[in-house]
């Protein structure tokens, strides 16, 4: 692990706010207007297709609050989604690093999604709800396509609810086997 891994790894930063903006011009513009690399630290800015997204690290709630206000305040017209993760779960960041893959319990759920704000605010709560979140990756053309793969013994009906609300296209699968469980097993 370098360096700056571990100090981004660290837990100086706890909050995490992901924009889907509609010009990588704007995401350049806000890493230029708000990025201190103190308080705010870019963790990642992708072009996807004619769109972008960029990710921020953010170390008190508080400033992260006040960022989230003001970006959403200045940069209207230019933002998609935008989500705020407070205390970021420690599978987060490495699962969509792919660093780190939850275990395969009896059923699977693909949940797919063009917004990466979304998806990362839902991959934070499926963590905090003790759900295994399998994969976490990102299909970076226009539009996007983000997958999230959950595991579980059994999925709540709200944790459902959840992602229908947000528009998320769903794939339940009810029985893991073997080729597919072995798909996913890292050697």
């Amino acid at each position: 692990m370098t360096s700056s891994e571990k100090s981004l790894s660290s837990t100086q930063y706890k909050n995490l706010l992901v924009l889907d903006l509609f010009s990588y011009g704007s995401a350049l513009s806000i890493l230029n207007q708000f990025v201190d690399d103190d308080q705010i630290k870019a963790f990642e800015i992708s072009p996807t297709g004619s769109a972008a997204t960029l990710i921020l690290l953010i170390r008190d709630f508080l400033t992260a609050t006040v960022l989230k206000k003001e970006i959403e305040s200045q940069f209207k017209s230019s933002l998609h989604s935008l989500s705020l993760i407070e205390n970021i779960h420690q599978n987060l960041l490495p699962t969509y690093l792919s660093q780190k893959q939850g275990l395969l319990s009896k059923k699977m759920l693909v949940a797919e999604s063009n917004s990466l704000a979304d998806s990362f605010f839902l991959a934070q709560n499926s963590l905090t709800e003790n759900y295994s979140l399998v994969d976490f990756r990102v299909v970076r053309t226009f539009p996007k396509n983000v997958i999230l793969i959950f595991s579980a013994d059994q999925f709540a009906v709200n944790f459902i609810e959840k992602l229908q609300k947000k528009n998320f296209h769903l794939t339940q699968i009810d029985h893991i086997n073997s080729a597919l469980k072995s798909y996913f097993e890292i050697v």
